[in-house]
């Protein structure tokens, strides 16, 4: 039923210049997993404040299907921190995710939202 259904956290993705959101999406995705992607629908919007550096951040998701394959593109920074694509089930994500014990404020404040998006993805796709 979750077949070609892709969900991600972007980790210091945004908007650049002039992009609106389909166009941030789509980078941001293609960078991150290779992949070209279709929206199907939106899973909604967080406005986060992170009152420790006097900031505010939307975070938005959406799910859709995989149109295309390809490589990964990372940065040196990140390949050097060790990034990895894995693919697994919504199931499997929430269960990592659910068992991931942040250690710093970062880190919590990206488990619980990445938790919200996924509960509220698997409700939507659930109830389709």
């Amino acid at each position: 039923m979750f077949q070609n259904i892709i969900t991600t956290s972007f980790r210091g993705g945004g908007a650049k210049d002039g992009e609106d959101l389909k166009e941030t999406l789509d980078r941001e995705v293609f960078e991150e997993t290779g992949c070209g992607i279709e929206v199907i629908g939106e899973v909604g919007k967080i406005i986060e404040y992170r009152r420790r550096w006097n900031m505010k951040q939307d975070s938005f998701c959406y799910y859709g299907k995989i149109i295309q394959k390809g490589d990964t593109s990372f940065t040196e920074k990140e390949t050097e921190q060790g990034f990895i694509l894995k693919w697994m089930t919504l199931t499997d994500a929430l269960r990592v995710i659910e068992k991931d014990k942040p250690k710093n404020y970062e880190g919590k404040l990206i488990q619980k939202r990445d938790l919200i998006f996924l509960k509220k993805t698997k409700d939507i796709l659930t109830n389709n």
